[in-house]
């Protein structure tokens, strides 16, 4: 799908979600059907099978645009390995979309192999929706995007991805610095004049968007943004290294309560 632009043409990368038939893929479909929607881009359902031969499961059929009333986007069918096909189609999205957790894997492994593959190496940013919200659901949580941000080493996509993921909703960004606890007196008031500095390019680019910034000291970081999580669309953390999570965003993926979106560098 292409958009016209004073004459010159703009190819839209598509949404492209992940389906494997479980309930949890179920809750990525619906999350990526509002996104696309949000953000007025194609949406693409796939189902990665290791041969064409392979009858397709009822609940597969219909997360491939039957029940969901999805019809008018695209349903695709794809051959190969499940974690480098879905690499390979995801290089060219908007976002990649998975739900947490697919069919595979052990009971209490939020974060599957095909998840972890896919969210280490993947060129374009990529969410993981939970299968149920802990606090409220989606739709009555306040209207803001939550990123984690170091504001030294600041993930330049990442916080470009919040900002623009706030004004497609008319949301407001909330950007958490969080320190370890073991900070000396005073970082609170410098770490918060850093990170309004880093922010600043984006506040300009974005001039609608409200911002709320802060910097907290937190013993648990990981358990302090998980609470973050319950009260927000979704939250945005980058991703520094290709093939690599670091440990702070694999438990993040684990507790976070809203959709989370890992940003590449």
């Amino acid at each position: 799908m292409t958009r016209r632009h004073r004459g010159w043409t703009a190819v839209m990368r598509p949404v492209v979600v992940g389906v494997d038939g479980s309930l949890r893929c179920e809750e990525g479909v619906r999350w990526a059907v509002g996104e696309a929607r949000v953000r007025g881009v194609p949406l693409r359902r796939v189902h990665v099978a290791p041969s064409l031969e392979m009858q397709l499961p009822p609940r597969v059929r219909a997360q491939l645009g039957g029940e969901l009333n999805l019809s008018t986007n695209a349903g695709v069918l794809l051959v190969g390995r499940v974690a480098p096909t879905l690499l390979a189609i995801g290089a060219t999205a908007e976002l990649v979309v998975l739900g947490l957790r697919g069919v595979g894997g052990h009971a209490g492994l939020r974060l599957g192999s095909v998840a972890q593959a896919v969210v280490a190496s993947c060129a374009r940013p990529v969410a993981l929706v939970p299968l149920r919200p802990q606090a409220k659901t989606l739709q009555h949580r306040p209207n803001k995007v939550t990123l984690a941000v170091d504001a030294h080493n600041v993930a330049d996509a990442a916080v470009d991805f919040a900002f623009d993921a706030a004004q497609c909703r008319k949301a407001a960004v909330r950007a958490l610095y969080l320190g370890t606890g073991s900070e000396g007196p005073g970082w609170e008031r410098a770490a918060g004049g850093l990170l309004t500095e880093a922010l600043q390019p984006w506040r300009e680019k974005y001039p609608a968007t409200r911002v709320r910034a802060a910097a907290c000291r937190a013993a648990a970081p990981v358990e302090a943004l998980a609470r973050a999580s319950a009260g927000s669309q979704m939250l945005v953390v980058g991703r520094h290294h290709s093939g690599a999570l670091s440990p702070m965003v694999q438990a993040l993926l684990c507790v976070g309560q809203c959709p989370v979106v890992v940003v590449p560098a």
